[in-house]
């Protein structure tokens, strides 16, 4: 019984990591949409800029497919965060399947059984989430964007900008590093409970 909960939990991390992965390709490709709508107004795009110091062409469709991606970005990090706070909580629970020895009770296990769930739950979400993402992408590329994703980064640095509220974008879009293991096991508690 507890090599089937270990089991279900390293499946749970699979599939977590299979939405990190997920996640950060799904960023990319808003970048890249960015980047395009950018080329369509025709003003070139460099990463350091915001939408609003960048001109964009005043078209109803520009804006519209703007607004549409932003909402899309707002979605990814939804869901980006989620996953990984699905990973914490995963984390949590593998270290209280270890502390799990033969001698424990059925409250225990019943608990540890709702946690697995409510996780598993969680991930189902997130998929359902990022599934809804990649169909919007989908859709911008029906709409005629030729989305595609940037793998190279630029060799010049771009000079020193004030930063302000509107700048602040394209820094957002940088996710978030998992926390290391090292650093969370000293300060890790877990706390069973027993009747």
């Amino acid at each position: 019984m507890i090599l089937y909960r270990t089991v279900q939990l390293e499946q749970s991390e699979a599939e977590l990591l299979q939405l990190c992965s997920i996640t950060t390709e799904v960023l990319k490709v808003l970048n890249a949409t960015e980047e395009l709508i950018s080329e369509a107004g025709g003003e070139s795009y460099t990463p350091s800029e915001s939408m609003s110091a960048s001109p964009i062409s005043n078209s109803s469709e520009t804006r519209r497919l703007d607004q549409r991606l932003t909402k899309m970005e707002e979605n990814v990090y939804l869901a980006a965060g989620a996953v990984y706070g699905l990973e914490g909580a995963l984390g949590d629970l593998e270290q209280c399947a270890r502390g799990i020895e033969s001698g424990t009770s059925d409250t225990e296990l019943a608990f540890l059984e709702d946690q697995v769930a409510t996780a598993a739950a969680q991930v189902q979400q997130s998929e359902l989430q990022i599934s809804n993402i990649e169909a919007r992408i989908s859709a911008l590329k029906t709409a005629g964007l030729n989305v595609t994703v940037c793998n190279h980064f630029s060799k010049f640095k771009p000079k020193a900008k004030p930063q302000t509220l509107d700048s602040s974008r394209h820094q957002r879009r940088k996710l978030p590093a998992p926390p290391l293991r090292e650093k969370l096991e000293p300060e890790l508690q877990v706390k069973v409970f027993r009747p």
